[in-house]
């Protein structure tokens, strides 16, 4: 047994490469970052396959035999039983559960499925044997004088909680087949696939128009899509994309293959386009479905490792299988400045500049992706080959690179990827430093992106300033056995200076200085509310679709990161569906998500699950309003609100009247202040308020700037001066950067510190309550 194991694993592994290969020279595109799975819960050793989506989980078909369905006969042509319509549902973790028999009503002897759902879930058409009661309606095929019952199209619709009658439509012909069917969205075009006369051989993809209340005579959808041999199990997407199954297709990698065609201006479709690897292999691959922002679905596939014959698999990706995002593609070229020459080996580093200059978190009322707190995944490092060139593929937008190599200084640059320009030329300059990389997190050990970092060397005055980027991580050029100043300074944080002492010798490769910055205002203030941007649902769906793990990891990191946080956890809908059905189906999926944080950890009595319905739309799709199916997707969407913030602290400039002349004149804001005079160096003068109170925190400013930069080097003037207390701060209020060289308890001990300081010989100071 182990021997055939083996030789099995190796005999797929071979032809898994072979296929690989083919694909790769065919110009068949591979989808590296699907992650594809094999549903077992739902998968036995016979036959399951054909699945479609269906409220929070799929309707598929399978042949093995149970208690529920052991009335059906079987099909001596494929020694099976006769196919039965099954349920299974999606728990938590996005899994399907244990499937179920799907309404016994629609349940025969023979043949049922597949079938498809209008967007109502109020109807249904699926396939079924010709039959009356339970006798096979057969018939003699005129061209293969076979004698069978065939497949023909019924539809049936609620009536409560059971299906009505089911009714065959009225373009069947008992002579042949008609299978597969698939309705668009709008209900007005039904696919199907037949071997009725007209075909191009053997069977082909049909539509058929609904024309009041029944169904026209059927047209095919032509050479483009069909070929002499077999197309089948088509899904048309929202969108208007068609899927379908095809053995017929020169570029197929063996049996059917998977393939969509774009619908085009003119309502046909493009040429049909092989959906590649993962989702084809040298087997039968056919039935594919794809959620509404083509991320997610399912697909049945008799691929090697399956449970039996015909396995259902589930899928998802992290972006758009069909249209995604158009990707450009960016080259860097880092040369040495002094003559020009290649730089091999030097690391390219690249974020999402959105992933960095992460909006100003203390504002209220406004929404943004919980991403923005718990810090993006990194890219890959690239390195540069022997031309000078790192290239790498990312969506159109903003990017903050860095670049870096030992024995240069590193170089910081944002390059745009919608301008078309493909290479970047970043010249760095030799330096006797080796590479150090800092990492800068908040008091709760979350990286700070976007943060301003200045290292100055005290003895030469030099400065190197960078961003962190996405994982709150930078580079600099450090020499060994040195001390340097490290400041670091963002909106809303305390800003920090470090002393940093670099070892003698060489500095070891990999060499990482961390330091934490402390959060001024929380970004978890009360009020706050974050869009969990990846958590979407299907239309008529409850439960959480595979690509939600993504922003449920991240939101369970800022729970565990903020353990005093409470939240409510908000789901929408679309308008379409009635007002109550619509405020329940929002409640159970608020409800999922809980469910999801507590198997992750989250206690359960900070969350708050609450459905709002239709009640909160974010655009014009109301009833009545005709929208795409974008629009309303993105109304379906699951939001958090903090209820119990993670920090009361507000920022607030209130200042006593303080003893001290103004140097400048005029400036009589609440009393005299001592203040920065609003030298060439960028500082500004300082707005001051009074207020009787004369205990509190009273801070003794240097210096008010509205450039973070040169707040930074007056720090490090004073620091150098021995005020070792010196520290940047950020006062929202007046969007200033203020120098404050010590902090008080009351007026009087400021009063008397600032003079203690004013007598070293540092002038123009003033004193501010916060």
């Amino acid at each position: 047994m182990k021997n055939t194991t083996k030789t099995l694993t190796i005999v797929a592994i071979a032809l898994s490469n072979a296929i690989f290969s083919y694909a790769q020279n065919t110009g068949i595109v591979n989808h590296e970052n699907v992650e594809l799975r094999n549903e077992r819960t739902i998968n036995t050793t016979k036959l399951d396959f054909s699945p479609t989506f269906f409220e929070d989980g799929v309707v598929f078909l399978s042949s093995n035999p149970e208690k529920e369905n052991n009335t059906k006969i079987k099909d001596k042509k494929i020694s099976e039983q006769t196919f039965a319509i099954k349920i299974g549902r999606r728990g938590p973790k996005g899994t399907l559960n244990e499937p179920e028999i799907y309404a016994t009503e629609l349940t025969s002897l023979f043949h049922e499925g597949p079938l498809c759902f209008d967007k109502t879930t109020e109807n249904v058409f699926f396939s079924r044997n010709n039959s009356e009661g339970d006798k096979l309606t057969q018939v003699i095929c005129t061209e293969t004088k076979e004698r069978s019952a065939r497949q023909q199209i019924y539809t049936a619709h609620k009536v409560g909680d059971k299906w009505s009658e089911p009714k065959k439509l009225t373009f069947n012909r008992g002579e042949y087949a008609y299978r597969h069917p698939t309705l668009s969205l709008d209900g007005k075009k039904l696919y199907f696939s037949s071997n009725c006369p007209g075909g191009l051989g053997a069977y082909d993809i049909w539509v058929s128009t609904k024309i009041g209340e029944d169904w026209g005579e059927p047209v095919n959808a032509g050479k483009v899509i069909n070929t002499d041999k077999n197309e089948g199990f088509p899904f048309i997407h929202a969108d208007g994309t068609l899927l379908f199954g095809s053995d017929g297709r020169k570029d197929g990698l063996g049996g059917l293959d998977i393939y969509y065609a774009l619908a085009d201006k003119g309502k046909n479709f493009a040429e049909p386009v092989n959906m590649g690897t993962p989702f084809n292999t040298e087997t039968d691959d056919f039935g594919m479905i794809l959620d509404l922002d083509r991320k997610n679905g399912y697909l049945t596939s008799n691929r090697v490792g399956g449970n039996g014959t015909d396995d259902i698999y589930s899928f998802s990706s992290p972006e758009p299988i069909i249209n995604p995002k158009k990707k450009q593609t960016a080259v860097i070229c880092v040369l040495d400045n002094a003559d020009k020459s290649p730089i091999v080996d030097a690391s390219v580093k690249y974020s999402n500049v959105s992933n960095v200059d992460v909006m100003d978190l203390s504002k209220t009322s406004e929404t943004t992706s919980i991403l923005d707190i718990a810090g993006e995944q990194a890219n890959p490092i690239l390195k540069t080959d022997s031309t000078c060139k790192a290239v790498f593929s990312v969506p159109e937008g903003d990017y903050l690179v860095n670049v870096a190599k030992d024995g240069y200084n590193p170089k910081q640059l944002i390059i745009n990827t919608k301008t078309g320009k493909d290479i970047y030329y970043v010249y760095l300059e030799k330096g006797q430093g080796d590479m150090v990389e800092g990492i800068l997190k908040n008091d709760r050990g979350l990286p700070v992106a976007g943060a301003l970092v200045t290292i100055t060397d005290p003895e030469t005055g030099e400065t190197q300033t960078v961003k962190t980027d996405s994982e709150g991580k930078y580079t600099f050029a450090a020499k060994p056995g040195k001390k340097y100043a490290i400041a670091a300074n963002k909106p809303n944080h305390d800003p920090i200076v470090s002393t940093f002492e670099t070892p003698n010798g060489k500095i070891p490769k990999g060499y990482t200085y961390e330091t934490k910055i402390k959060e001024v205002v929380s970004p978890l203030s009360k009020g706050r509310i974050f869009e969990l941007t990846n958590v979407y649902y299907n239309f008529n769906d409850a439960s959480l679709r595979p690509d939600a793990k993504r922003d449920l990891e991240a939101l369970v990191t800022v729970m565990n990161a903020y353990p005093e946080v409470e939240i409510e956890l908000g789901s929408h809908t679309d308008c379409r569906g009635s007002d109550a059905y619509n405020d329940d189906l929002s409640q159970r999926r608020a409800e999922s998500v809980v469910r999801y944080l507590v198997e992750h950890g989250v206690t359960k009595n900070r969350m708050t699950a609450r459905g709002y319905g239709e009640h909160k739309l974010r655009n014009q799709c109301a009833d009545a309003v005709e929208c795409t199916e974008d629009d309303h997707q993105r109304n379906r969407r699951t939001e958090v609100m903090i209820t119990q913030s993670a920090s009361n602290a507000e920022i607030r400039v209130v200042d006593k009247e303080p003893e001290y002349t103004d140097p400048m004149p005029g400036r009589k804001v609440g009393g005299p202040a001592i203040a920065d005079g609003g030298n060439s160096n960028g500082g500004a003068s300082d707005p001051i308020l009074t207020s009787s109170d004369p205990n509190g925190t009273f801070w003794i400013v240097a210096g008010s700037f509205n450039d973070q930069k040169n707040a930074i080097e007056q720090q490090v003037k004073l620091l150098n001066k021995g005020l070792q207390e010196t520290t940047v701060e950020y006062v929202d209020d007046i969007r200033f950067y203020r120098v404050v060289v010590s902090k008080q308890v009351s007026m009087d001990a400021a009063s008397q510190t600032a003079r203690n300081i004013k007598n070293k010989g540092i002038a123009n100071l003033f004193v501010v309550k916060k």
